[in-house]
């Protein structure tokens, strides 16, 4: 391959190995003509040349890199059965070696979607199992499945990085000749390159196997790539998120920062994707990924989606989801992918406000910088070069498939004349060095062909195949259509995991009131106002054509591009009759934001109730930083909250410049307020809840095994020896927590309720919460603000509709689990023994405490007995429980509006 604008011949740095930024995919080896092989496939449905180029390049690849064979050899002057082809004697190979022995260290992630994935699509195509190849055109040789021999050479070279690494994490690089990672070489990787293996690995897994045969296929691959991405989704943090790097022998985050874009990306969009390669397999691996996907994709939308003005996701904290200093406040050009893949899993409407941002961005710049800052509206840090990812092209198309919408095709044609006026060199795409100046890099990479066309060209052919039919295929992460073979899938069987929906949650527009329902969308600028199209010059210069970009000069420096109508309107390639002279913008959304500041203390102040202050005693309050939030003691005087006003629910987003995250909690601790109500404040209320309060469990595991936990505190530690969940945690500045604030993290924030624990960083007894309605009626007993620990709790499996025998409960028993139904609450109570302290009504027709009904006590409750009602299965209650409380709900109040985030203990 030759470079774009110099036309000089494309290789690897030989004099420098350590030149990972231009090494890391090119291992000597013809990368281009390897990852476009698929792209030749899917364009030949279209055009015989490019059937014919495809079967020239993989003859020629296999003739060079299986068969080790000149291209042409004189058997006259010449011992052909000898001779090697000119790559083979370059690196000094025998006739006999075959496949990729090469002395050379590549990245195992690139090297994996590139070039064996490209080998993999390559052979589908070539074997039918995928449909575009045209049957008129076939190759003037034999195709013996050398493409396949190919991958599995390769694969088996990538493998050891995998299997020998004692976390399962692969190692970022491999030498692909003597199989094995330099003992110098560092061990981080990112987390999209652990976990996005799982496509080729298992495709090679099932087309693999006894070289002779064939027949079983080799599961190793499958295997190591599995447990590869298993090893990142459990390093996930207790909010289901995961850094950008990690290290493959200690298992630990280089970070704390997460989100969507690079580092992170296909990991995601590998978990769908390999829920769909795997539709129908026997082991219910397809539901497992399923699975991973639903919680991991959640996890993003609860704390990195934002929505104002236009929604985009922010980079956070992985341990507490609150934003990070720096990098919450750009995004880069990968995370365009998102809403590609929410369009691919069903969430189309999240998508579609998702990809408005992008492209209002594209329109900015005519290409998306690496990174842009969203509080500045400029290129982030400098790094404004577009090498021609084809994140964004990926998403318009994949939009315009569930939507048919023909603004995508407005969008894909801005894309391609954009790319054609900016990028085009003598010998091929070049990338953007900097997308406001124009200026270009010498390089081109191998996706511009394997991947950003290959999208567009297929955003514009309607009746190709791989779009007629519902075949469980998929792209990868590099562009390249990979499916199992019919004969290598299987049919479900009572897999671990129950079957995914057959179905997307969105339906189809009943009407289309424009000619898009995207431009037809109140939200459309709001876009343009984030990315702050609105601000740019309305006219273009006198000597540029606003009417004719594509006959802008390709080759000048400065290709920026001018709107023909006005900024404010993308893409730039609507037609003039499209966009309406007198439409205007739907108001801005906007959160109302205040700063609530607590008075300093009082010099003489010495108590809550000698004073009649609500605000606390006369030093300061204590702010610090726990498990799920943040925590006031002593008083209130002197706090600066931030507070936002979200769909009429205030939540606290700093205290004191501390940000938090969109799941964090305030907890303030008993006595910094005044409960009792004697004092009050119009701009800060304490209210009790008379509807629900709170159970409180430790499950007697939990407390077992946090009792063994503090019995090893007492044996000295080597330093060395530091578990790698405790440098984990230190690197994350989680403290130790000392007091029942540092495990109410898992009151809001508990993983449970799919039957899989979710991991968690504290050593100290997992507190589980799960919310109770109390009882109405003249039978109802009030529930104190403080109430005993309840450490025996008995199960009826009657409806306690009759008297119930007295020996069928333990005369220990304090609290008493009812089944709701057949008969009144009240008749059920009147049958409960005298010693219980506690009944808990279990109501199994309801999943969410906010449906149950207060239970009516119409009848005197003649022991006293205190009571609620919970929602749910009753899976909580199978496990032993250790201690159970009630605990009293109070909600804040400011300005007459509920704070929902915060804690009053």
């Amino acid at each position: 391959m030759r470079l774009p604008l110099s036309c000089a011949p494309h290789y690897r740095d030989r004099d420098n190995p350590n030149n990972i930024g231009w090494n890391d995919a090119m291992g000597d080896f013809s990368l281009t003509a390897i990852d476009t092989l698929s792209s030749l496939a899917l364009m030949a449905d279209s055009s015989d040349l490019d059937a014919e180029r495809f079967w020239e390049t993989v003859g020629e690849v296999v003739r060079i890199y299986w068969y080790n064979e000149p291209k042409e050899c004189d058997a006259v002057t010449e011992n052909c059965g000898e001779k090697t082809s000119s790559w083979g004697r370059f690196h000094n190979r025998s006739r006999e070696s075959r496949g990729f022995d090469i002395d050379a260290k590549v990245q195992v992630f690139e090297t994996t979607i590139r070039t064996l994935g490209g080998l993999l699509s390559a052979h589908l195509f070539a074997t039918q199992s995928l449909a575009s190849l045209p049957a008129s055109v076939q190759p003037k040789y034999e195709y013996r499945d050398e493409l396949l021999d190919l991958a599995y050479d390769l694969g088996l070279r990538l493998l050891p990085a995998l299997t020998e690494s004692p976390t399962g994490l692969p190692y970022p690089r491999i030498n692909l000749r003597v199989k094995e990672t330099p003992s110098e070489e560092i061990t981080e990787t990112c987390t999209a390159g652990a976990g996005s293996l799982v496509l080729e690995f298992t495709t090679l897994s099932r087309l693999t196997g006894d070289p002779l045969s064939r027949l079983t296929g080799d599961p190793r691959f499958q295997e190591a790539a599995k447990r590869a991405f298993e090893a990142v989704w459990d390093r996930r943090s207790d909010l289901g998120l995961f850094g950008g790097g990690v290290d493959a022998e200690s298992g630990l985050w280089n970070g704390p920062v997460g989100g969507v874009g690079a580092g992170m990306d296909s990991f995601f969009e590998y978990a769908f994707k390999a829920f769909v390669l795997l539709a129908g397999d026997e082991l219910g691996e397809d539901s497992w990924f399923w699975k991973v996907w639903e919680q991991s994709s959640a996890a993003v939308r609860t704390h990195m989606r934002m929505e104002i003005p236009t929604m985009w996701w922010s980079n956070v904290h992985l341990g507490t989801g609150a934003p990070v200093q720096g990098a919450s406040s750009w995004t880069d050009s990968l995370s365009a992918f998102w809403p590609g893949l929410l369009a691919a899993s069903g969430e189309v409407e999240e998508a579609t406000r998702g990809n408005l941002f992008y492209s209002a961005l594209w329109s900015r710049f005519s290409g998306l910088p690496e990174r842009w800052n969203l509080r500045t509206g400029s290129v982030e840090g400098g790094l404004g070069w577009y090498p021609g990812r084809p994140e964004f092209a990926e998403s318009t198309y994949m939009l315009y498939r569930a939507t048919k919408d023909p603004w995508y095709l407005y969008v894909g044609e801005m894309i391609m004349r954009d790319l054609k006026r900016r990028c085009w060199g003598k010998c091929g795409w070049a990338g953007l060095q900097d997308v406001k100046t124009g200026e270009r890099q010498d390089r081109m990479e191998s996706f511009w062909l394997g991947e950003t066309w290959t999208y567009l060209f297929l955003l514009f052919d309607e009746d190709h195949p791989l779009h007629k039919g519902d075949d469980p295929w998929v792209f990868t992460t590099e562009g390249h259509p990979i499916i199992l073979p019919k004969s290598r899938q299987r049919i479900r069987s009572s897999g671990t995991y129950p079957a995914p929906p057959l179905s997307c949650p969105n339906s189809a527009p009943t009407s289309i009131p424009f000619f898009s329902t995207t431009a037809s969308r109140p939200d459309i600028f709001h876009a343009s106002h984030f990315t702050r199209l609105h601000l740019l010059p309305k006219a273009p210069p006198t000597e540029l054509s606003p009417l004719q970009p594509s006959d802008l000069d390709i080759y000048a420096e400065n290709s920026y591009f001018w709107s023909p109508s006005n900024s404010t309107y993308y893409p730039w390639t609507l037609p003039p009759y499209l966009v309406s002279p007198d439409s205007i913008c739907s108001p801005l959304p906007a959160l109302e934001s205040f700063d609530l500041i607590f008075p300093q203390p009082k010099a003489q102040l010495s108590s809550v109730s000698s004073s009649g202050d609500i605000f606390g005693a006369a030093t300061a309050g204590m702010v610090r930083r726990v498990q799920g939030g943040i925590s006031i003691s002593g008083s209130m005087r002197g706090v600066r909250m931030g507070m936002t006003n979200e769909h009429g629910v205030l939540r606290i987003t700093n205290i004191g410049g501390t940000s938090l995250g969109k799941s964090e909690i305030v907890f303030l601790e008993d006595k910094v307020i005044d409960k009792s109500g004697a004092t009050m404040d119009p701009n800060f209320q304490i209210v009790l809840d008379h509807e629900y309060v709170d159970l409180i469990i430790q499950y007697a595991d939990d407390l077992r095994a946090a009792k063994r936990e503090e019995e090893l505190k007492q044996v000295p530690i080597i330093p060395e020896t530091k578990t790698a969940l405790g440098e984990l945690l230190s690197r994350l500045g989680f403290t130790s927590l000392e007091t029942q604030l540092n495990d109410l993290l898992s009151l809001y924030n508990d993983g449970g309720g799919d039957g899989e624990a979710t991991p968690t960083s504290a050593i100290s007894p997992r507190v589980h919460a799960f919310a109770g309605i109390i009882p109405t009626g003249i039978g109802a007993v009030d529930i104190l603000t403080t109430t005993p620990v309840f450490a025996d709790i008995h199960i009826l499996k009657s409806l306690a509709c009759t008297p119930i025998q007295s020996n069928s409960i333990p005369k220990t028993a304090q609290v008493l689990i009812v089944p709701r139904g057949a008969c009144a609450f009240s008749q059920k109570l009147q049958h409960v023994p005298s010693f219980i302290r506690l009944v808990i009504f279990l109501d199994k027709s309801t999943s969410t405490p906010q449906d149950l009904v207060r239970p009516l006590l119409d009848k005197e409750n003649e022991y006293g007995i205190m009571a609620v009602m919970v929602a749910g299965s009753g899976k909580e209650w199978e496990r032993e429980v250790g201690s159970l409380t009630l605990r009293r709900r109070w909600s804040v109040w400011v300005k007459d509006i509920r704070v929902g985030n915060v804690v009053v203990l």
